[in-house]
Order: structure tokens, then C-alpha cells, then sequence
């Protein structure tokens, strides 16, 4: 059965300056699909999550439409703002980006659970968000600052915090970097619970090719913030059509083999 589309990029252009960064992109976010966003370092990927949830730096001008429940967020800045927190959740590549150095970690859980009227039971969210992600020494970690934390304890705390919100989009950066094979199945683990309970859409960067074959449903391979290939993981994976996707799986030792490395873990 076809998914819903509850949010969708037209024609998105992305200029920084004088500079396109991005060219003609269209893209669909249907509920409960997984989609995996592919290329090589500076393609345009973490650009255009960065676009989708609105988070624009000086300097940027971007023309096109990103829809959502009729409204072109890209006229209308201030929806915009407001949905990301709430219905676009954004997991960075970098913690650092999102977690503020002088507030403890727990601070950080009470803050979010305030501004949704959550605060009484904030502690116990945190710490069943943390301990669904392997994190055992929970109650220690909510007591830490971010950088008494590795970075992979950092991201994790961050994707905690975006699950908590229960958004209808989330938008992940390179999510299992840094993570042991044991980490990264209880992330896709964690992942598939939200997706299947929250009726969400989830988008997942990533270079490696044989994670986002064994987790998205659909992907989109991007060069020089150019749309190259664009379907079903499986058909694109076994049927390239343009040789920049097939030198991207040339770098892949054996996609076959990619069952065995802990990454094997398929979102339902």
C-alpha cells in the first residue's frame, strides 16, 4: 500500500552567495518509510537536511518549495522554525552542534521536557530513552556536561532527545559514526520501535552504502548537489544507472558481505 506523503521538495535550490549548492531537488517523505541519502564527502547531503529543517546560515538564499500540510516553509519562515523541535527532529553528525556545553546533560532532558509541558516526568523519559540505546550508566550520564562524554555517548543522548519528541520527520547524520557493532544494532533497534509507534518518516545520511542497503526502503544518490539516481534501495543498488552510483559501490569491498558486519540490522 502507498505511503502517505505528509512533506515533499520541489524544484529546491540552494545558494550560498554567488554559490549553487544545490540544484533541482526533488524529494517525498512518506510516514513510516526509511530514506537513505548517498554520495561522496560535499555532494550536498548534509546541506539538504540542513535545508528541510530550516537550519539556515547567513549568506543563504533558497528558491523552490518545501511543503508541509499545504504551506511552502520556505515563504514561511517562522512555521518553519517552529516545526523543527517538534514535527522535524535533526540528529547532526556533530553533537556539538546541538548540545550546550555548560548545561549538564540531565539539564538539557529537563529543559526539552519543560517546554512541552512534560517536566514531572522528565527524569524517567531520559533515562528510558538512554538505556533504549545501550546506555546503561544512564543515571551517570544525566549527571555529566557533554564534554565529560565521548562523541559517540554524545550522539546517542542526541538521538534520545529527538526520539522523546516523537517527531513526524527525523533527520539523521551520519548516525552509527563512532558506534561499536553492538551500539549500532541497539540504535536500529531504537529506530524501529519509534518508526512503527510514531508513524514517522526517518532520513539517514551515510557513506556507507551497505548500512543504508540493509536499513532505508528508498535512496537518493546525490553528486555535486545533483539528483543522480533516485528509487527503491534495491532496485538502485542492483540496477545502477549512472556510473558515478556504480563507482560508489565499487568502494564497497562486498555489498553481500555487509550482512555479517553488524550493520545488517533492517528497519521493519
Amino acid at each position: 500500500m502507498e505511503r502517505e506523503i505528509f512533506m515533499e521538495a520541489r524544484n529546491l535550490q540552494y545558494f550560498y552567495g554567488d554559490r549553487q549548492v544545490l540544484f533541482d531537488m526533488d524529494c517525498q517523505f512518506r510516514r513510516r518509510t526509511v530514506l537513505g541519502i548517498a554520495g561522496a564527502s560535499g555532494s550536498g547531503k548534509t546541506t539538504f537536511l540542513n535545508a528541510v529543517a530550516g537550519m539556515l546560515p547567513d549568506g543563504v538564499r533558497i528558491t523552490g518549495e518545501l511543503r508541509y500540510q499545504g504551506v511552502n516553509l520556505l515563504q514561511d519562515r517562522q512555521k518553519h522554525r517552529a516545526l523543527r523541535g517538534t514535527a522535524i527532529a535533526m540528529v547532526p553528525q556533530n553533537p556539538a552542534e546541538s548540545l550546550y556545553p555548560l548545561h549538564t546533560i540531565g539539564a538539557q532532558f529537563r529543559f526539552m521536557a519543560e517546554s512541552r509541558g512534560r517536566q514531572a516526568q522528565w527524569r524517567e523519559m531520559a533515562l528510558e530513552a538512554l538505556r533504549s540505546l545501550n546506555m546503561d550508566d544512564a543515571e551517570r550520564i544525566l549527571d555529566r556536561y557533554p564534554f565529560e562524554l565521548s562523541g559517540g555517548q554524545n550522539q546517542r543522548v542526541c538521538l534520545a532527545m529527538s526520539l522523546l519528541q516523537q517527531p513526524e520527520l527525523l533527520l539523521m547524520d551520519e548516525p552509527t559514526s563512532g558506534l561499536d557493532v553492538a551500539a549500532q544494532n541497539r540504535v536500529l533497534d531504537a529506530l524501529a520501535a519509534f518508526r512503527a509507534r510514531c508513524d514517522a518518516s526517518i532520513v539517514l545520511i551515510s557513506h556507507n552504502l551497505g548500512f543504508l542497503a540493509k536499513t532505508c526502503d528508498c535512496l537518493l544518490v546525490l553528486k555535486d548537489g545533483r539528483t543522480v539516481e533516485q528509487g527503491e534501495v534495491k532496485e538502485v543498488l542492483a540496477h545502477p544507472r549512472t556510473e558515478y552510483t556504480r563507482r560508489l559501490l565499487a568502494a564497497v569491498p562486498r555489498l553481500s558481505a555487509l550482512e555479517g558486519t553488524g550493520e545488517g540490522r533492517e528497519l521493519p
